[in-house]
């Protein structure tokens, strides 16, 4: 039932988002999980999620991309320091699996251990983006191929590595031949 109130929301998006009626090489998708990605390095971005878009037709599309994941908090079942940030990066991009962490794609989700405080055991981080110019020749390889990640990378202060319990990334692609 989620995953079919997921694509009616996300058609309902697309008339709001394209300005036109649901044209033949419009396009909607998503991928979910429940499986648990351990955001570990402070230098390589971990892939939480992926999901590929192929354009067809001889004109470009426009995309809007949502993700979101739940986040463990780092101190649950941890050696975390009391009273230390721990900070986490979240973004989305296109056919790259790095990226800067202040871009307007990116949020960042912070962490305290208190002490003698029962803290919260996981929490939700959200973001979207628009792509806009895609063709069938520059996807991935100068093709027609388009893959958007829902990437997570560790601040270089945080301590401890930590789970994404659950993550999910959906599109919404409008041809505008």
């Amino acid at each position: 039932m989620k995953v079919i109130n997921s694509a009616l929301m996300l058609l309902g998006l697309l008339g709001l988002f394209c300005g036109q009626a649901y044209a033949t090489n419009d396009r909607v998708g998503g991928s979910g999980t429940t499986v648990n990605v351990t955001i570990s390095d402070e230098v390589l971005w971990t892939t939480l999620r992926s999901v590929t878009h192929t354009v067809t037709g001889a004109g470009f599309n426009d995309c809007m991309i949502v993700a979101s994941a739940d986040v463990q908090h780092p101190g649950v079942g941890a050696a975390v320091p009391v009273g230390v940030e721990q900070t986490y990066h979240f973004t989305i991009t296109r056919n790259v699996t790095t990226s800067a962490k202040n871009t307007s794609c990116s949020r960042q989700l912070g962490f305290v251990q208190n002490s003698g405080v029962n803290d919260i055991n996981s929490s939700p981080v959200a973001t979207n983006c628009s792509f806009t110019g895609l063709t069938t020749t520059n996807g991935i390889g100068g093709g027609p191929t388009h893959t958007f990640h829902l990437l997570g990378i560790k601040d270089v202060a945080a301590t401890v590595d930590t789970p994404a319990l659950d993550s999910r990334i959906d599109f919404v692609c409008v041809d505008r031949d």
